[in-house]
């Protein structure tokens, strides 16, 4: 942790040297937005921490912390019969507890229709303190934390949306899209049904009609339909949705 801490001020400081000679445009210094590593250490001490290690290329273990280990591929498969089949196999042949995490409450209600669609029904959870008291096998809850990951030592398996939605928009990139709630925004057409309503960027609300594929002369792409108030039925591709 203190590496990248060292590494990030150090990114920082750099930046804000190279951005601070435009005099219309004054930047605040880094100390004034940012904990320095000893400040951020000395505030961290009133917190409980755990501390987690990649595992070494000989195998040993790290000499202190949990040693981390990589999930298998567990993403949606958008046109399989049972799209969550990956994870489905993976609560069953894993022997650990496992956590799925939705980004925010509004994914997580959305995400828990989901998985009780395809016969999945984990136990909700409000905190990680709830989960590690809780013997259930699988819970469902809310946390910004960007990957998942399996702690052998402890029995416990941490899946979050990145694993589950590979490819698609983070929290981190939020940013990127239209000042519009995304809390619940959907992260795989297998979470849609036809007749559900969507709202297009530029031509409103409409109601998803499926998916159709079209070849526009860049080879066959996958693009999602749905109609509008007034009009007949329109294609995009589907990330334009949502």
């Amino acid at each position: 942790m203190s590496a990248s801490i060292d590494a990030f001020w150090k990114d920082t400081q750099s930046r804000h040297k190279l951005l601070s000679g435009d005099r219309s445009q004054p930047l605040l210094s880094p100390a004034d937005m940012f904990l320095p590593a000893e400040e951020f250490f000395i505030a961290a001490r009133n917190f409980a921490r755990i501390d987690i290690s990649a595992p070494q290329e000989d195998g040993a273990k790290a000499d202190s912390g949990m040693v981390a280990a990589a999930l298998p591929p567990l993403a949606v498969e958008r046109r399989a019969a049972d799209p969550l089949a990956r994870l489905k196999a993976f609560l069953a042949a894993t022997p650990a507890r496992v956590l799925l995490l939705a980004e925010s409450p509004g994914r997580r209600e959305t995400m828990s229709q989901y998985l009780a669609e395809y016969g999945l029904a984990p136990a909700p959870c409000a905190s990680f303190a709830e989960f590690l008291a809780s013997s259930a096998r699988c819970m469902l809850g809310t946390a910004p934390l960007f990957n998942g990951f399996a702690l052998p030592d402890e029995s416990l398996c941490i899946v979050t949306e990145a694993e589950l939605y590979a490819g698609t928009v983070r929290a981190g990139k939020r940013a990127e899209v239209r000042a519009t709630s995304v809390e619940g925004m959907v992260r795989d057409l297998s979470e849609l049904r036809i007749g559900d309503p969507v709202v297009h960027a530029q031509h409103g609300i409409g109601r998803y009609l499926g998916l159709a594929n079209l070849d526009l002369g860049e080879g066959e792409t996958e693009f999602c339909t749905w109609n509008t108030p007034g009009r007949t039925s329109s294609t995009c591709r589907w990330r334009s949705c949502t």
